[in-house]
């Protein structure tokens, strides 16, 4: 859990949001409602939706950019510029 572990402040936060499940209702294509429970994700429309996805997005690009980095200068160490 990357708040949790990284941002523990924001922790009752996200408690007061999400700690329980959130009803979601669908339009079925015959024009009828239904509620279904949603107990994982974020709320569509939450203002720290976004806050949190970049928070995740974060943790899944800072390393993936390291490793790009290191790659791309492996290769200009090789003499390999990458140019025709």
């Amino acid at each position: 859990h990357v708040i949790a572990t990284k941002f523990p402040q924001l922790l009752p936060l996200v408690d007061l949001f999400y700690d329980d499940a959130a009803n979601i209702n669908l339009r079925w294509d015959d024009g009828s409602w239904r509620t279904i429970s949603m107990s994982e994700g974020l709320n569509q429309g939450c203002p720290l939706s976004s806050i949190f996805a970049a928070i995740v997005l974060n943790e899944v690009l800072v390393p993936l950019d390291c490793l790009l980095k290191d790659r791309a200068a492996a290769r200009v160490d090789r003499g390999n510029y990458g140019d025709d």
